[in-house]
């Protein structure tokens, strides 16, 4: 009896000092593993939270079709900083469902099988890395969907109408739509202020702080773009677009590194944005020469897209990429040819109406 009782009391003092560890742990910490769960639950499903080593982990769903079974496994750990802070470091590997052929005969009739690493997905790393930094400071700001790797790729499904399934606000039940609450009366808006005289132009103007910021991110991008750092050249094309919002070249150089990285629905998404940031103005000269410079393998691009093309007819954001890709790589014939069998298709398809005014005004 005295032996029990006292493996009791021991086991209620190592709990007891268990919490009382935890609760020692600094707040910057568990505010780091926190919004570490808080974005990995948003895509992905938590196995495992280990907040005394900082580490969760995080599966996704895994796909399969007729020739693979494929997963994403994502990896979050805590480290410290020197100014008594913590961040994230983020670690996403692709896995494949390997089968190994059975040599016990009848003992054991189905094959043993196993998960096998196939490889990093440092983009994803960084748009993850980017969202916990910012549920750090409080800023909730979700990343677009992210699908799990894919070695085959299936076709998309159709998307759902959520509005159609759940309408909103619902329906009274006399079926009688209440009255409009009267709107809020507008605030007095203040007297607006006489215009400033012309100031006298003495030498040429100084280059804007946007301008000299975004000739900063353009050449720090094309830089790692050189040395085949996509993720690095992502981060600095990305903070570009935000630096000039109208302008149209760091858009197309998404779409160029898309396009490498094989995210054909990303590439054309930023071929869109570029023509909505474009507004109808043509590409510089010295742009297109820029970009095509970047783009050394513009052929062996035009040569893969065309036979995904062949092998995925309906997939326009790949068509939509080689007629981009002929562009770049002067082939004005080809690449006018598959922008306008898009615009068979969606006429109102403006990211392939814009590269076609580009493709016939290099033409003539």
């Amino acid at each position: 009896m005295k032996k029990a009782l006292l493996a009791v009391v021991v086991v209620f003092c190592a709990s007891g000092c268990n919490r009382l560890m935890r609760t020692a742990y600094p707040p910057p910490y568990l505010k780091a593993v926190d919004a570490a769960s808080t974005v990995l639950a948003r895509h992905y499903i938590i196995t495992n939270v280990d907040r005394d080593n900082g580490i969760v982990h995080a599966s996704g769903i895994a796909g399969a079709n007729m020739f693979t079974k494929y997963r994403t496994r994502v990896e979050a750990r805590a480290y410290r900083l020197p100014n008594d802070t913590y961040d994230i470091e983020m670690r996403v590997i692709n896995e494949l469902e390997v089968s190994e052929p059975c040599s016990l005969g009848l003992a054991r009739p189905q094959p043993g099988h196993d998960w096998r690493a196939v490889g990093f997905d440092h983009v994803l790393e960084a748009a993850l890395t980017a969202e916990v930094q910012n549920e750090i400071r409080g800023v909730h700001v979700m990343v677009p969907p992210m699908a799990s790797y894919v070695m085959f790729p299936q076709p998309p499904l159709a998307p759902m109408n959520h509005a159609a399934l759940f309408p909103w606000p619902p329906a009274p039940p006399n079926g009688k739509t209440p009255p409009p609450p009267p709107p809020a009366p507008n605030p007095l808006a203040p007297a607006p202020k006489p215009p400033e005289p012309p100031k006298p132009q003495s030498a040429a103007p100084e280059r804007s702080a946007g301008i000299q910021l975004f000739d900063q991110y353009m050449a720090l991008g094309d830089q790692y773009l050189r040395r085949h750092e996509h993720d690095r050249a992502l981060l600095e094309y990305q903070r570009a677009t935000l630096a000039q919002p109208r302008n149209p070249v760091p858009h197309l150089s998404l779409a160029g590194i898309w396009t490498v990285l094989g995210r054909y629905g990303t590439g054309a998404e930023a071929l869109r944005q570029a023509a909505a940031a474009a507004d109808g103005q043509p590409i510089a000269g010295t742009d297109i020469q820029r970009l095509r410079g970047l783009t050394e393998d513009a052929n062996q691009r035009v040569l893969l897209l065309k036979g995904w093309c062949r092998q995925n007819p309906g997939d326009r954001d790949a068509r939509l990429l080689l007629g981009y890709q002929c562009l770049l790589a002067d082939r004005l014939d080809e690449a006018r040819s598959a922008l306008q069998e898009i615009l068979q298709a969606d006429p109102k398809d403006s990211a392939a109406s814009y590269l076609l005014r580009q493709a016939d005004g290099r033409r003539s």
